[in-house]
């Protein structure tokens, strides 16, 4: 619950206008940060918004790119919006421009990741764009279309937390147990989209390595049957944390194994029966708050899957595609890539034999007679990667990824996703709901990973 002696009675104003530059912990990772003027996170239909990618020594050409629920790595200019040197401008904002938005160079360095929600209806709540950092003050605001300000009703993880006259709530000093899901409503007027606030800790500033944990699964794959099983393990190199697993899914987000669904064991945590519900991202967390790179499920209800690697692929290396029918194995298979057959394969596998950055895209197959699979999109890595996966599961079964790479030692090369934050996120109706990873320093050297970021896709 929002402690009651940290909600401030007086009405605080919004941020200035301009363009604001959103800071967050991962800012010193990124070549570049992203830029959003208004600086908020939902949007009236009509509305106009400004996107800017900002890089500190200007030494690359960046784009801005988004996945909504409808395309899944668009570009400024080419596909939404007008471009303009290094902005984005987006005139008439409707709902299917709902989605996460970065900025990418040519030598796929990414930003931070922002989600922008667009509403149909009456009322919006505006809140921050990324992580609020602990201890600092937090002022949420309830606007309605028509009239401002009006007393508004604040709410969170569905419970009312108390109604504002001015219509802006202000957390004076925010800590982890305000993190949580929010909304607002004006009486008449209507009630807004849900949005989650996260909240990072100071440690994570520092953290610009990748974490020692894993999650594996077995088997080892990104989509299942209805009624499959699947074990997924949190495995530590130095063993010096307990891990929990947790979830996002279209239902709940950030619940973690045995709280309505699987069985922990040990490290392990085991679900037998799997139903479409189940689709979602998947990620390891420990007590200080450290997270391992995120996973994607698919579960489908249909006859027909494909199987495909459930991280990103190396340059150079081989990889297979394997088209399964529910009721019989090794037939006949189309294969397409981008909505494009590829070509058909007697034995349902399909083999590249030295993949490369051109083969990156959304890979779905289709065996006459049986179905068509839920589509996956599959990443290239360019280099040795400790590899960070981060997907959108999207409408119709279609599975939408996104990736971080590596660090050697060196500068770390991101790619959709910003290397301080992991993005992950689910759709459903009017929520938006996003995963939180943050990275505090857990021992001798600080993880390069992903820390915190909110993002999450509308």
């Amino acid at each position: 619950m929002v402690s009651q002696q940290n909600i401030a009675h007086s009405i605080t104003l919004p941020p200035p206008a301009g363009l604001l530059p959103i800071m967050h912990p991962g800012s010193m990772c990124s070549p570049a940060h992203l830029t959003v003027n208004p600086r908020r996170s939902q949007f009236f239909r009509e509305d106009s918004v400004s996107l800017s990618c900002e890089d500190e020594d200007r030494s690359a050409g960046w784009t801005l790119r988004r996945n909504t629920t409808r395309e899944t790595r668009t570009v400024c200019g080419n596909d939404f919006g007008k471009w303009s040197g290094s902005t984005c401008n987006i005139d008439f904002m409707i709902q299917f421009d709902s989605g996460v938005y970065w900025c990418e160079s040519m030598e796929a360095a990414a930003s931070q990741s922002i989600n922008l929600t667009v509403s149909g209806g009456s009322v919006i709540l505006q809140s921050p764009v990324l992580p609020v950092m602990e201890g600092d003050p937090l002022t949420l605001s309830c606007q309605s279309k028509q009239d401002s300000p009006l007393p508004a009703a604040f709410y969170k993880d569905g419970s009312l937390i108390r109604t504002e006259p001015g219509g802006h709530m202000t957390i004076l000093h925010v800590s982890r147990s305000d993190e949580g899901l929010y909304r607002c409503n004006i009486s008449s007027h209507g009630e807004s989209p849900s949005s989650w606030i996260s909240v990072t800790v100071l440690l994570s500033l520092m953290s610009c390595r990748t974490n020692q944990v894993k999650l594996n699964l077995s088997p080892n794959r990104s989509q299942f049957f209805k009624g499959d099983s699947v074990s997924l393990r949190c495995e530590d190199e130095d063993r010096s944390a307990g891990w929990t697993l947790r979830r996002n899914t279209t239902r709940r987000t950030r619940t973690q194994c045995g709280d309505g669904w699987g069985r922990p064991s040990g490290s392990s945590c085991n679900i037998s029966v799997l139903v479409p519900w189940d689709s979602g991202v998947y990620w390891c967390e420990s007590m200080e708050a450290a997270a391992s790179q995120s996973i994607n499920l698919t579960v489908s209800g249909g006859s027909v899957i494909l199987q495909s690697p459930v991280l990103p692929v190396m340059e150079g290396d081989p990889l297979t595609l394997s088209c399964q029918s529910k009721q019989d194995s090794r037939l006949p298979a189309a294969f397409y890539k981008d909505g494009s057959l590829i070509r058909t394969e007697p034995g349902g596998h399909m083999t590249i034999l030295h993949v490369s950055r051109s083969d990156e895209g959304l890979y779905r197959c289709n065996i006459s007679s049986h179905g068509e699979s839920p589509s996956s999109w599959i990443s290239v890595t360019e280099s040795d990667p400790a590899a960070v996966y981060s997907a959108v599961k999207g409408r119709e079964d279609v599975t939408y990824g996104q990736m971080v790479f590596k660090d050697g030692g060196g500068r770390s090369k991101i790619r959709a996703s910003d290397l301080a934050a992991v993005y992950s996120a689910v759709k459903t109706e009017e929520t938006s709901y996003g995963q939180i990873v943050i990275r505090p320093n857990r021992s001798r050297e600080f993880p390069l990973e992903p820390q915190v970021i909110y993002s999450s896709l509308k």
